[in-house]
Order: structure tokens, then C-alpha cells, then sequence
């Protein structure tokens, strides 16, 4: 019988993971181990898989990932897609999260690069890294809000905590010179701690004239390009698919 002050103690210390498994072993008597080196295994197995689910959970609510259904085994690998099934496995095991490499997912609406970047992050999160999800435009309306009101260093902050920074539908908001020198802070305190996937219409050639200042848009590009991994997805309009399979 499990001693209801022991039950306490362990609900103090928040180890729930120990009290289902010793509560598990009172009610089913005959699945109880036979010596206390196995039971005591047993139950710190226990807590350790709870540790990782409510870890992954909460990593889960701080990314805010626009479709958090999206997994990297659910891809999409159709021939009309030109996807290299090789290289996105490759990146399913998020060594380039551990070498601050980053992705850049360039292409045409409705192709498909959100969710790819959501599948990306997902796996991040399985594997433990903190991962946060920002649309650019809303990016850099509260980069100018926050340098307006004086916030700013905390939004850097916050933005820092992320081992990976994805950044949605780059290149499609209108932005301020200073929002810009904002943004290239924020990768450049990325360097060598951080990685980013970066989603966008816009094809890499065309990022200089988006910029404007071409001091700017070289210091972008190279603290990027030259550490990116980059894809490309091609064929039709996933949206306008899944919409017909749902007879929209």
C-alpha cells in the first residue's frame, strides 16, 4: 500500500511519472517486480518518459507553430514536387540544428513551404531544441513596436531562447530600413547559436532589390547562404489539392 504522505512528497517534487507507476503496481499486484533494483528501474523509466512528454509538450505550446499537425513521416514526396527524399531525411535528424545550419524553403504559393517548415520544426521539438514559429510581417511589426516602446531587448531575448527561428513568408510585408537593421541583428545573434528555416516567394536572387541597400542585403546573404540548406518544392498548389480531396 502506497503511503499517502509518500504520495505527497513525490506530488511536491512533481515526479507524476512515479506516482502512476507505484499506483499502477498497487492495483495490478501480479506486474510488480520481484526485487527493489527492478522496481526502482521501472519506476525512474517512468518518470523519465513523463519528463520527456510534458518537456516536448511545453517546447510544442512555445513554438506556436502555424500547422503543429505537420510531420516530416506525412511528406510528400510526389515526382511533380522535386523533392529530394534523401536530402529531407537527412534533415529529419536535425544535425544542422546542432551545427547552427539553416533552411530556406523558396517557392511558389501554395507550394507547400509552411508545412514542410512546421515538419521541420516538429522534429526539432521530438528531438528536444526549442523551436519558435514568427510570420515576417508580424516579425517585424513587433520589432518596430518594441523599439518604439523601449521593449526591444526583451523581444531579442525571447527570440534568442529558440534554438531554431522559423520565419514565415519572408520578403512579402513592406518594411522600414530600421525593421530591416532589426532583423539582421537578430540573425546575426544567431550565428554560431541558433538556426533559422526561412520561408519565402521571393527567390534568393531578388532579395538585394527587396533590401534596398546592398550593404544590407550582403551582410543578410552571407550570414545565411553560405550555411543554408536549400529547397525548393515545385508542382501545383497543395492547397488547391487538399481542397479537392475535401470536395471544396
Amino acid at each position: 500500500m502506497l503511503n499517502q504522505q509518500t504520495v505527497d512528497y513525490l506530488r511536491r517534487l512533481k515526479l507524476y511519472g512515479m506516482i502512476v507507476q507505484l499506483e499502477h503496481f498497487q492495483d495490478n499486484p501480479s506486474l510488480s517486480p520481484n526485487s527493489f533494483d527492478e522496481c526502482f528501474a521501472q519506476v525512474v523509466e517512468a518518470q523519465w518518459h513523463d519528463f520527456l512528454t510534458r518537456r516536448q509538450k511545453g517546447l510544442t505550446r512555445f513554438a506556436k507553430l502555424k500547422i503543429p499537425s505537420a510531420f516530416i513521416e506525412d511528406m510528400d514526396f510526389k515526382a511533380d514536387r522535386q523533392l529530394d527524399r534523401g536530402q529531407i531525411m537527412d534533415l529529419a535528424l536535425c544535425k544542422w540544428v546542432i551545427k547552427n545550419q539553416h533552411v530556406i524553403l523558396e517557392g511558389a504559393s501554395g507550394g507547400g513551404k509552411t508545412w514542410m517548415a512546421c515538419a521541420l520544426a516538429n522534429q526539432a521539438i521530438r528531438q528536444g531544441h526549442r523551436v519558435l514559429f514568427m510570420r515576417f510581417s508580424l516579425l517585424m511589426e513587433e520589432l518596430h513596436i518594441a523599439r518604439g516602446d523601449g521593449s526591444l531587448p526583451k523581444l531579442r531575448r525571447k527570440i534568442a531562447r529558440a534554438k531554431l527561428l522559423v520565419i514565415d513568408d519572408f520578403g512579402l510585408a513592406t518594411v522600414s530600413q530600421e525593421s530591416i537593421l532589426d532583423f539582421l541583428e537578430i540573425i546575426e545573434e544567431r550565428m554560431g547559436k541558433g538556426s533559422l528555416v526561412i520561408t519565402s516567394q521571393l527567390p534568393i536572387g531578388a532579395w538585394h532589390q527587396y533590401f534596398e541597400q546592398s550593404t544590407v542585403a550582403d551582410a543578410i546573404l552571407d550570414r545565411l547562404i553560405h550555411r543554408a540548406h536549400i529547397i525548393k518544392p515545385r508542382g501545383g498548389s497543395m492547397r488547391k489539392l487538399q481542397a479537392e480531396k475535401e470536395g471544396v
